[in-house]
């Protein structure tokens, strides 16, 4: 599909307006790790789009005719007028328009819309705010990349300048992807999630086993190994997956072992039994009784964890009054 120069362009605008805006409020990090210099690279050439795309701008006739504030609007000339043609475009009466935003819109709830697709997942990581931003730092400097170099032509060459700087946003970005595994378990994890649901888009009502999942809310359940787990262990449950048939019992085994220590109220699991009467073949209660147990016991022992930590903290805080630091390494100074 052919692109107008004046489409081009106001994609361009729109699409560095939407990155900038991004790059503004990420979080920076720690400047000591890869993540926090991949931010801090990211948020410098951010900062330099808009010069690079505006700054060999001119208006030589100025004086006599105005600017672009003072001008009939007839296409995307200048900042004021590329926001006229957005706004006026979204509204305009076009019979073969679709309106993005109407879609969907009476559809019931798909958890792949934003929760458990990549971008929500890398969200839930620890530290998910700035590596999200820079997930969508690099589609916005996707978008950017296409109406620029969509053609080699007279406008692409009037603009080196953001060619270059964009490719090194490109760059940084993928020295933030590869050196944060986060990324991969995402993508991952994500492939894993729709085989579990049957299918991104399956339908509701067709399948006893999304029926359940969508019920339950399980998709909160399901981002834990996002904090908890590595990449090599999605890998390994995304084998598992590969290696047996995706039964009834089979998906509600993968869905129960992601699912974890977040899975452990006796009434979620009365539930679950209660739904698996209807499905077909129908799971095994012993099986299932199994894996709830192993949910229930790392629920205890993250509680205990979590218990142990508290304490640990309140005795630094209690050290740090006294003595003035939080901790003393005796193994070190030795005991008198």
């Amino acid at each position: 599909m052919g692109l107008s120069n004046e489409e081009r362009i106001s994609k361009l605008y729109w699409s560095i307006h939407r990155l900038t805006a991004v790059a503004a409020e990420m979080p920076e990090g720690d400047k000591f790790t890869y993540t926090g210099t991949g931010v801090a690279r990211i948020k410098a050439l951010a900062d330099q789009l808009w010069h690079a795309f505006l700054g060999n701008q001119s208006n030589p006739v100025f004086w006599m005719l105005g600017g672009d504030a003072d001008s009939p609007v007839k296409g995307p000339e200048g900042a004021w007028s590329a926001a006229i043609v957005g706004l006026c475009d979204s509204h305009r009466d076009d019979p073969s328009r679709v309106n993005l935003d109407d879609l969907g819109r009476d559809d019931p709830f798909n958890p792949f819309d934003s929760f458990l697709d990549a971008r929500g997942l890398i969200g839930q990581a620890e530290g998910g705010d700035a590596l999200k931003a820079v997930f969508d730092i690099y589609g916005w400097a996707e978008a950017i990349v296409y109406a620029l170099r969509r053609y080699n032509d007279k406008l692409s060459a009037s603009l080196q300048g953001l060619s270059k700087i964009v490719s090194d946003l490109l760059g940084a970005c993928y020295g933030v992807f590869v050196h944060n595994e986060v990324y991969g378990r995402a993508y991952v994890l994500n492939r894993l999630l729709e085989a579990l649901y049957g299918g991104r888009y399956a339908r509701e009502g067709t399948d006893p086993v999304r029926d359940w999942f969508l019920k339950d809310g399980l998709h909160h359940r399901l981002t834990r190994p996002m904090r908890d787990n590595t990449l090599a262990e999605v890998i390994e449950w995304d084998k598992w997956r590969l290696t047996h048939k995706m039964t009834p019992e089979n998906r509600l085994i993968l869905a129960l072992r992601i699912s974890g220590r977040r899975f452990h109220y006796d009434h979620e699991f009365k539930d679950l039994l209660k739904a698996a009467k209807g499905m077909k073949p129908r799971p095994r209660i012993k099986v299932l009784e199994a894996e709830f147990a192993k949910c229930q016991k790392a629920h205890g022992e993250r509680d205990e964890q979590s218990m142990v930590e508290y304490r640990e903290e309140k005795e630094r805080e209690a050290n740090y009054t006294i003595h003035g630091f939080r901790s003393y390494d005796w193994s070190k100074k030795g005991k008198k």
